[in-house]
């Protein structure tokens, strides 16, 4: 009876324990989470939309934008902020030096580069940028390398193979930037708009919105590209455009995705590269919205950032998307609370507990035994 009472007072213990932690901790364990499914994560610590998102060494940085949907000088920001996706915390790092909106951003060989955009002269009029600043993760510090060639907003950018591939909106000209000699090179692209590029496995390619003018009106459809050396050519199918055409894009596991950011939302759409040769239309983000970003960790998206598409105020919110086919089993867990992240802590808490008590039980149920021994 000793025995039981015993281990039901260690049980109560330990999961007190573990509870009382939680509670202070506000965590939330996701685990298992299926494929094709949204989920709301840590929000940004400063909103805003007409931001850049990049991905690096496992984590997701937004960088720059706007305080509101219509920028001007006072609105725009250079903020720099990184998520770290196996935490789920935002932290804020040093700031862009010049405060920018609808940039192009890449990653390259541990750095970040942030290309052309808007920005403000001194009277406060909107111009064009050609500032080509690069963030330096090792060190938080940012540098000026040569200048974008044109002085063009609506820009993408996509690094590969030791370079960073720039496309123009709405235009016949791309060009490629070498980090390492610094020097720009003109090439030329298909003219058609929002054109994307993305890394799929080691293969660049780039989703667009080709306009097609008939004698029924223009139309519009998504056509995916195979890029080499700018030299490109159509790749599969292409599939009809929703009614809105804003989006923003990556690339998971041989798929080319397009999340839908409009007032529209009409869902997300997926383009199998690997021989499958098809459309899926996929489930929608929950929060419609406008001028986001897109990062992708562990071929998990992260939509972040952008202007409610209602009411077009700026928002914080970041959205984990989990594509089908990925890997079971992922495990997510969140704190708001100002004690911090506790979850680990309250699971090695009781890891150690259970050791220590199974340790250590026989011993205490021993020394319990030798009195009745001896009074016998």
């Amino acid at each position: 009876m000793k025995k039981v009472s015993l281990l039901a007072v260690l049980l109560l213990f330990i999961l007190s324990g573990g509870l009382f932690i939680e509670l202070f901790s506000d965590s939330v364990l996701v685990s298992g989470a299926v494929g094709n499914s949204w989920t709301t994560m840590a929000p940004m610590n400063q909103a805003r939309g007409h931001l850049g998102v990049v991905s690096l060494d496992d984590k997701i940085y937004a960088i720059g934008g706007s305080l509101a949907f219509f920028a001007s000088k006072e609105s725009t920001v250079g903020t720099n902020e990184c998520y770290d996706p196996s935490s789920n915390t935002w932290v804020t790092l040093t700031s862009m030096p010049t405060p920018r909106t609808d940039f192009a951003i890449a990653a390259c060989d541990g750095k970040i580069y942030c290309i052309g955009g808007y920005t403000y002269d001194k009277a406060g009029v909107q111009i064009f940028s050609v500032v080509n600043e690069v963030y330096d993760i090792a060190s938080d510090s940012w540098s000026t390398k040569a200048a974008f060639p044109v002085s063009k907003a609506g820009l993408s950018a996509q690094a590969a193979a030791g370079q960073i591939f720039v496309l123009v909106d709405n235009a016949n000209t791309s060009f490629v930037y070498n980090p390492f000699s610094d020097v720009w090179t003109e090439k030329s692209s298909p003219f058609c708009s929002n054109l994307v590029p993305v890394l799929v496995g080691d293969k660049l390619m780039a989703v667009g919105l080709f306009c097609n003018t008939t004698d029924d009106g223009v139309t519009s459809e998504y056509k995916v590209l195979l890029i080499n050396e700018f030299t490109m050519w159509r790749e599969g199918k292409a599939q009809p455009a929703l009614s809105q055409s804003a989006f923003v894009a990556g690339a998971s596991m041989g798929s080319v995705y397009i999340f839908l950011t409009d007032e529209q939302n009409e869902g997300t759409l997926a383009y199998e590269t690997r021989g499958g040769n098809f459309w899926s239309h996929l489930k929608a983000m929950s929060t419609r919205r406008t001028y986001s970003g897109v990062g992708v960790v562990d071929d998990v998206f992260y939509v972040i950032g952008g202007f409610d598409a209602q009411d077009r105020a700026p928002l914080d919110v970041t959205e984990q998307y989990m594509p089908y086919g990925h890997r079971d089993a992922i495990v997510v867990y969140r704190s708001e609370s100002p004690f911090g992240n506790l979850f680990i802590v309250a699971i090695w808490i009781r890891v150690v507990i259970v050791i220590a008590v199974v340790v250590s039980l026989p011993f205490i149920l021993q020394n319990k035994e030798k009195p009745k021994k001896q009074n016998q």
